[in-house]
């Protein structure tokens, strides 16, 4: 088993095809959600925020037995990579013109002092997400277990290294990054649960308490 480094671009490389394949991965999200909820969302299309949320669990439900019946290896990963990537080229084809409407409204939106403040806490978060991984589970377990999917071992039978046993569903998100080179997608997949906390707050009458339960909410370890 190789260390996940051999599987590294470098890191702005390895950065913009971990967001690459989160935008594929909330593309997705948003096609799933207008096949199966299509008449729901034309009523509340703030459930678009949970995308992110769908489309990882819809990836894991497909992944998940794959692994069970060792039938996963790179070659398998980097093919629903670059799926992902065509389904985010296709949402941007589809929707470029909703996107820029929406960026403009976005862009002349007076903000209230909340609003600013949970902005940075988000956008520091993020800047969490896409750093490299340095934290010591994930150079424990989470990463040699994404290296053991891609490599085609699936879930090891032998009982050592013990760490190993430890690894989940979350490992396969990982190593579908890693199959093109990205550290970073299992990170900001964590990072986009944001958004389904947002779609909660959505349904919550707009003033100035629900903004401060939100930003107590975000800063809670």
């Amino acid at each position: 088993m190789y260390n996940f480094e051999n599987y590294l671009l470098m890191p702005i490389m390895s950065t913009l095809i971990g967001l690459i394949l989160f935008l594929g991965i909330v593309s997705l999200g948003y096609f799933l959600i207008n096949l199966l909820l299509g008449d729901f969302v034309t009523k509340d299309n703030k459930f678009y925020l949970n995308s992110p949320l769908i489309g990882s669990n819809f990836l894991l439900v497909i992944l998940t037995p794959l692994a069970y019946f060792e039938k996963l290896d790179e070659y398998v990963f980097k093919t629903i990579s670059f799926f992902l990537i065509g389904l985010f080229g296709l949402f941007l084809f589809k929707k470029s013109q909703t996107l820029l409407k929406k960026f403009r409204l976005v862009k002349h939106y007076k903000y209230t002092f909340e609003e600013k403040l949970i902005f940075i806490i988000i956008l520091l978060y993020f800047l969490i997400s896409i750093s490299p991984v340095t934290h010591a589970d994930s150079l424990g377990y989470h990463m040699l277990g994404a290296v053991n999917f891609l490599s085609g071992f699936n879930l090891l039978t032998e009982i050592l290294p013990s760490e190993i046993k430890l690894i989940g569903p979350g490992e396969l998100l990982i190593a579908l990054g890693l199959s093109l080179g990205s550290e970073q997608l299992g990170g900001i997949i964590q990072f986009s649960s944001f958004f389904t906390i947002f779609y909660c707050f959505k349904s919550i009458k707009k003033n100035i308490s629900s903004n401060l339960i939100l930003l107590a909410t975000i800063t809670t370890p």
